[in-house]
């Protein structure tokens, strides 16, 4: 089945991948993500899915976290939007560091993972993050991800508190 997902028919290849989908786990997470690097659109989507679809729970969130701190040549966007599929809330951290990096895709992916993933308690990190991003794209995403998250955040008074503070410390007027 891995040998064919790089096959030159892409029947055969979409077969493969929806066989990963069914029987694969932590195992399958570096052949997976090898296919992303070449994927086409219409391909990466039902790759993305299939790695999402792996059984082993937060074993497989652990080697595709792994594979993104370790990996240069890798589709980072395409592993970002699988771990927030997966829910991966382990991966917060590791998406507030993507979030500043150069590469614009893979800190707009972050960015719309940390809407989905990040919670009340993440809220003051993604304030203090929020300075740091200088790429617009991302700063955009960043933003309506902050806002899911405010919106979601229960502690109203809490809420309401960190953001203050942040406005209280932002001197930039984008940050403000």
């Amino acid at each position: 089945i891995t040998a064919q997902l790089s096959a030159a028919d892409e029947r055969v290849r979409r077969a493969a991948v929806m066989a990963f989908a069914t029987i694969g786990d932590v195992g399958s997470v570096a052949e997976l993500a090898k296919a992303m690097q070449t994927a086409k659109a219409g391909e990466l989507q039902n790759l993305e899915l299939a790695m999402a679809s792996l059984q082993g729970g937060l074993k497989v969130d652990q080697a595709i976290l792994d594979l993104l701190k370790a990996g240069k040549d890798l589709n980072r966007a395409g592993l970002i939007n699988v771990l927030a599929r997966r829910g991966a809330t382990a991966a917060v951290p590791m998406l507030l560091a993507e979030v500043r990096g150069a590469e614009v895709n893979g800190g707009r992916a972050a960015a719309r993972a940390l809407g989905k993933l990040a919670g009340a308690n993440d809220l003051q990190s993604l304030l203090d993050q929020l300075g740091s991003i200088t790429a617009a794209p991302v700063r955009s995403e960043f933003e309506a991800a902050l806002a899911k998250v405010i919106e979601r955040s229960t502690d109203v008074a809490g809420r309401s508190r960190l953001v203050a503070g942040a406005l209280a410390k932002a001197s930039a007027a984008e940050s403000r």
